[in-house]
């Protein structure tokens, strides 16, 4: 809301009153306001009705809570951490295994590389 003039800033120090179109502005805006809140109120009276649909939710994500702990409950007795320990045992055998060969032709470039350059600082 504008309340001051722009000759009135001009000439003197003094704010001029609210002129009464601004003040019926201003007075709509506030029963828009008073009115909006009371609407909420009664969205908000009528909440507890609408309850049931959230007590549904709450009873699902506790039972998908309660399977989540029992499935993961039957998961930790079904493994046995001695068959992990032989996995991961032959596992690492096998890969042991896979790498040799690689390694030793690496060793292998290797050592030609090096020949190669002795040769030729030579």
């Amino acid at each position: 809301l504008l309340w001051v003039q722009p000759e009135a800033l001009v000439g003197s120090s003094k704010v001029p009153p609210p002129r009464p179109a601004d003040m019926k502005v201003f007075v709509v805006a506030c029963l828009l306001i008073a009115v909006s809140s009371m609407e909420a109120a009664v969205v908000r009276r009528e909440a507890p009705a609408t309850a049931t649909g959230i007590d549904q939710l709450s009873q699902i994500l506790s039972s998908w809570t309660d399977m989540l702990s029992s499935s993961t409950q039957e998961w930790a007795k079904k493994l046995n951490p001695q068959d992990i320990q032989t996995q991961t045992q032959a596992f690492a055998e096998k890969t042991k295994e896979q790498i040799e060969p690689f390694k030793a032709e690496m060793e292998k470039l290797f050592q030609q590389i090096v020949d190669l350059v002795k040769g030729k600082t030579q």
